[in-house]
């Protein structure tokens, strides 16, 4: 095979694998809409402010917190759930260290459902404040949805995923 084929050829097979390597193998965006990403600029903000890393985005984590948040909506319940780690596990979390916050804010307390009340929120609770604050987490996911919520009109339910 000449030279040029093979290049073809590997680049073809190369590009042919990629889809089949796990999600967090390959570089890519994470789709988060822009509350989402207010959320995780947040929480990276008040982590900074500590003296702690950055988290850097996992899409894969992004997708279980939406997937839970919206799930949450949709049945009017607001809980981790018995086994929520394995939630997290199933999404690709492969640190020994995993960590869930969740938060929900009518929309009327949380204007634009911006994230300053829930952050204040977790500060000021110790369980919370552990698990935002631990240095133990590298990734971050944060899911948020809106809607009815609990009596309310418009709420805004978010979670926020920790691997580490």
């Amino acid at each position: 095979m000449s030279r040029s084929r093979y290049h073809i050829a590997r680049a073809a097979l190369v590009a042919a694998l990629l889809p089949l390597y796990p999600a967090n193998a390959t570089a890519h965006a994470v789709r988060e809409t822009a509350t989402e990403r207010a959320y995780a600029e947040a929480i990276n903000r008040v982590r900074t402010a500590h003296g702690l890393r950055a988290l850097e985005e996992e899409t894969a984590l992004v997708e279980s917190a939406r997937e839970h948040s919206a799930d949450m909506v949709a049945n009017q319940y607001f809980a981790h759930g018995v086994n929520w780690w394995k939630r997290l596990v199933r999404a690709g979390a492969s640190g020994t260290h995993l960590g869930e916050n969740l938060g929900w804010c009518a929309i009327q307390a949380c204007p634009g459902a911006a994230p300053d009340s829930l952050i204040q929120m977790w500060l000021a609770s110790p369980d919370h404040r552990a698990t935002l604050l631990s240095p133990a987490f590298r990734r971050l996911g944060v899911g948020v949805s809106h809607g009815p919520f609990h009596g309310w009109k418009s709420a805004v339910i978010v979670t926020t995923d920790f691997d580490g």
